[in-house]
């Protein structure tokens, strides 16, 4: 896996980057550089997952909430919060 730090510079300049590797290991990296991981919720985990909601059961004002499993629009996860996150990063487990 490349360093954290590295990835991040190639998705800054890039608008964004792939690579493998183990959400363990990232922490740790992110925590080494001393950068500081934000919920996407004001009072959610550090980290979440992800996945198709029904609007019924969504959190209320979410885009779930106005839109369930429909198509979304194009949105940044983190967007609404004062201090927004300069990366956002999504994982797949693989088989």
């Amino acid at each position: 896996m490349l360093p954290l730090r590295r990835l991040v510079e190639r998705a800054l300049k890039d608008g964004w980057a792939v690579e493998d590797g183990d959400l363990g290991s990232i922490d740790y990296q992110a925590t080494s550089l001393g950068w500081e991981v934000l919920p996407s919720r004001k009072a959610g985990p550090l980290a979440e997952v992800l996945k198709p909601t029904a609007a019924s059961d969504a959190p209320m004002k979410s885009l779930s909430a106005k839109y369930g499993t429909g198509d979304q629009p194009l949105h940044t996860d983190g967007a609404h919060h004062v201090r927004t996150p300069d990366v956002i990063l999504l994982s797949a487990e693989g088989s």
